[in-house]
């Protein structure tokens, strides 16, 4: 069993990937927690500085992150179509002339969001199929990585 698709990266994709990593680490929580520790203390003490730090620090990460978003998804890597080929050997991308690939065993976790399915295979190395992409071939690269990577690794929520 295999299947194959083209995933076109945009603005849009790559933020919901990067909200997703920043948001779901301690930095990225505790950032926003004391951002808004200092909203509070602004309305408890009534002191200004509270209340602009505090935005600062909220709105800060998004929209560094977007700003981060727009520039990589500028870079040469993304500005022609990534195809992916998902069969019971692994996974293999492939760009212009270049590809890799990575067997099913080194897929270290598989998340969804609500704009991609995101395949970790180590801490910092993902590859991102955005739904939007994905179309018909949805529900059967789902099935295709549940069925190639341990349950425990997986959490996609359609």
């Amino acid at each position: 069993m295999s299947v194959e698709f083209d995933v076109k990266m945009t603005t849009a994709k790559m933020y919901d990937y990067m909200l997703y990593q920043i948001f779901t680490s301690f930095s990225g929580i505790l950032g926003e927690v004391i951002g808004l520790l200092l909203i509070v203390g602004f309305f408890l003490s009534h002191k200004p500085i509270y209340l602009i730090a505090g935005i600062v620090i909220v709105f800060y990460l998004p929209v560094a992150l977007y700003m981060q978003a727009k520039r990589q998804v500028l870079s040469p890597a993304f500005k022609e179509p990534q195809h992916y080929r998902l069969s019971d050997e692994g996974i293999e991308i492939r760009i212009l002339e270049e590809s890799d690939s990575a067997p099913w065993d080194a897929v270290a976790k598989v998340v969804s969001t609500k704009k991609n399915i995101i395949v970790y295979t180590n801490k910092v190395r993902a590859s991102l199929f955005p739904f939007e992409d994905l179309g018909a071939n949805r529900d059967k690269v789902v099935e295709i990585i549940s069925t190639h990577v341990d349950p425990k690794k997986v959490n996609i929520r359609l």
